[in-house]
């Protein structure tokens, strides 16, 4: 393979085009354009092509690798009025005009360069990363373009490993770019391995697949590899890529192809942590733990601006206790005990354990710990933050789950933590017991929750659940399943969800809100007709008790967001969902028009296939009905989930959907706008 070089930049700020008059605004975001191009020793171009050709993108730096020495880099520069330019010395595998560069728009300092090397056959050596630093509006930017091997991270010998744990953690600048030619995918484990040094790829921001596209023989369809270019920031930075592409060009300039993007930082940055470090108290950064022999979880359930609730399974008789605190040193610590679930559905390998912590902040972030009997574990700690004022404009992000099965690769749950959501809901085949024994169901469930990246999402990021067929009963049973009140006895037990059903109907159906996002999560089984009944209006998905408390929650509700979740589609499934019942499904739909509810939307799973439609039918409603699949985060080939993210301060606000796949690509990116969900009769003046 080629050896490309990688460009280790650390940037103060960049203007690109602008004039930067007088002194910026203190709340002004520092916007920085940066470009990768491994252009494979100047063979087929020449500096001032290349220069034309990136002059539309009005670009700040750059990083070339496999770049000619001598003037060839200042070259493209005095094309593009970019007078600042430095060249390494190591040339990739000691071949010739392999060298990396960084071409700048403002002074360069600090310049210098890193070789890496490998003892290890299958690495070509050596390679190397150059760095250097520049000063825009008095704010210093950290940029890396390195170029490694296909090294796979491994570690002590990985080039990639190196970088990320003997380089990286040595930077001190609080705003940091890196780019180059990784030789490697994302997803893949040298790319991980940087990742966990606290950086993020502009691809996780951006609406591209992956899966789709290449950077690197690209004028060989048949040979190509995917995409092994790269954009990286350092996420305690708190930046974000809002542009970005790979370039396509109609006649190439090298065996890659040019990446770009505009990557915005905040001008005043909190608590930033150092590169390398791990901050316990983000989701993303949390650890991995296997918990003690005996016990799972802890799990963090119900949300709400002042209370949450925590869930933990020991063994009978235990003691259980926990401590808190904020991550503002302004508010008060706290702890207490919990309390072991009375009448356990199930009580063989341990005892579920519940508590609920009151008197919190909205909008905040806390550290806990649990101890047993005394006995402390990291395993048992964890964060949480609460929801934002009840009913107030909120920008959050929640995360979709379904279908997840021992046994499998569980590597999408890093990912979904990496995606920094506010909450997690899953909806359904939580686990494949296929039984409604409770006993048999709480092995599973526990199985499961000592799955080290399952059980790091549950203890830090707020979780609600609604079951499906595989943790209800058999495959697709419905409410005729014999011994489902033992079923929901032993779900009610072993989850921290808000209270379930109401008094007069049983059910695992509950309702919940964050922000001004309200949420039903329907049961589409305890009272489900047979599948395989008629298709009439006798055929019934919720139950007429359960239809009606949706309905009148529907109308009763003042978010500016409504979000069905149920385990069952809407129309994917020709066997096991809302498409085989009409006239349920067209009495929600009607229901929905006649009473004039805006902003509905539907969740959930399933079908081991993740993504986002408008339904066929949504002439039925007045609107378009958005569906959102999520389904096979640890069961499908494509590992996926989605995430949502709503922000309605917006003056017309939006939910952005998102499909991730198990391999980091986003496959899906699609945002909705409430003014386009709202009914006919709403809309018109």
């Amino acid at each position: 393979m080629k050896t490309v070089t990688s460009l280790c930049l650390v940037v103060t700020c960049l203007c690109s085009t602008k004039c930067c008059l007088g002194d910026p605004a203190a709340d002004t975001p520092i916007t920085v354009r940066v470009a990768s191009y491994n252009v494979v020793f100047g063979s087929m171009t020449t500096p001032e092509q290349l220069g034309e050709m990136f002059k539309p993108y009005h670009l700040d730096i750059i990083g070339f690798s496999e770049v000619p020495d001598g003037d060839w880099t200042a070259r493209v520069g005095k094309v593009l009025g970019m007078e600042h330019s430095y060249v390494g010395t190591v040339s990739s595998a000691n071949h010739k005009d392999k060298y990396k560069s960084i071409l700048s728009r403002t002074p360069l300092e600090g310049t210098a360069e890193h070789e890496l090397a490998v003892k290890r056959r299958g690495f070509w050596n050596p390679a190397s990363v150059v760095r250097a630093a520049t000063e825009i509006e008095s704010v210093s930017i950290a940029f890396y373009s390195l170029h490694i091997s296909g090294s796979g991270g491994r570690k002590g010998n990985g080039q990639a490993y190196q970088f990320a744990t003997t380089i990286v953690p040595k930077e001190t600048t609080k705003r940091v770019i890196v780019v180059g030619d990784f030789n490697n995918r994302i997803g893949d484990e040298a790319m991980n391995t940087i990742e966990a040094a606290g950086l993020k790829p502009i691809w996780k921001d951006l609406t591209i697949d992956l899966s789709k596209e290449s950077t690197f023989l690209h004028n060989k369809p048949d040979r190509h590899l995917g995409v092994i270019d790269h954009i990286f920031y350092n996420t305690s930075s708190g930046a974000k890529a809002n542009e970005g592409k790979i370039i396509e060009l109609k006649k190439p300039l090298s065996d890659h192809k040019p990446i770009w993007a505009e990557i915005v930082f905040p001008r005043k940055l909190k608590n930033v942590k150092k590169l390398g470090e791990r901050d316990t108290t983000k989701p993303e950064a949390a650890a991995l733990h296997v918990a003690p022999k005996g016990t799972a979880g802890p799990l963090v359930g119900a949300v709400d601006p002042d209370r949450v609730t925590l869930w933990m399974l020991a063994r009978g008789g235990s003691y259980c206790s926990y401590t808190y605190k904020s991550a503002d040193p302004a508010q008060p610590d706290g702890g207490g005990q919990f309390t072991a679930v009375p009448n356990p559905a199930a009580n063989v390998l341990g005892r579920p354990f519940k508590t609920v912590i009151e008197g919190l902040s909205p909008n905040t972030r806390y550290r806990y710990a649990v101890t047993v009997d005394g006995k402390a574990d990291p395993a048992w700690a964890g964060s949480f933050k609460t929801s934002p004022a009840a009913g107030k404009p909120a920008a959050f992000r929640l995360a979709l789950t379904s279908c997840m099965k021992i046994g499998q690769r569980q590597t999408s749950w890093p990912l979904l933590l990496d995606q920094q959501p506010d909450i997690h809901v899953t909806v359904g085949d939580t686990h494949y017991a296929d039984t409604p024994d409770p006993i048999v169901q709480l092995n599973h469930h526990v199985a499961y929750r000592r799955t080290p990246e399952f059980a790091t999402v549950i203890r830090n990021i707020p979780t609600y659940a609604m079951w499906d067929d595989h943790d209800y009963g058999p495959n697709n049973s419905d409410g005729t399943a014999v011994g489902k009140e033992h079923s929901l006895a032993g779900w009610k037990q072993v989850w921290a969800n808000p209270a379930l059903g109401t008094p007069e109907t049983p059910g695992a159906f509950f309702t919940f809100s964050y922000g001004d996002v309200d949420f039903f999560m329907v049961d589409s089984r305890y009272h489900r007709s047979p599948n395989v009944a008629p298709d009439d209006e006798q055929k019934r998905m919720l139950g007429d008790a359960q239809f009606t408390w949706l309905l009148n929650g529907l109308k009763k509700s003042q978010a500016r967001f409504k979000i069905i979740v149920s385990g069952s589609t809407l129309d994917h499934s020709k066997v096991d969902g809302w498409r085989i019942y009409t006239f349920s499904r067209h009495r929600l739909f009607d229901a929905i028009n006649e009473h004039q509810v805006s902003g509905v939307m539907y969740m959930s799973g399933d079908i081991h296939e993740s993504l986002v439609w408008e339904h066929h039918e949504s002439d039925r409603v007045g609107y378009p009905l958005v569906e959102i699949i999520s389904s096979g985060v640890a069961n499908s080939k494509t590992r996926s989930f989605a995430t949502v993210d709503f922000d309605t301060t917006r003056e017309d606000p939006t939910a952005r959907v998102r499909i991730v796949y198990g391999n980091g690509t986003v496959h899906t990116d699609k945002t909705w706008q409430l003014s386009k969900l709202v009914p006919p009769k709403i809309a018109s003046p």
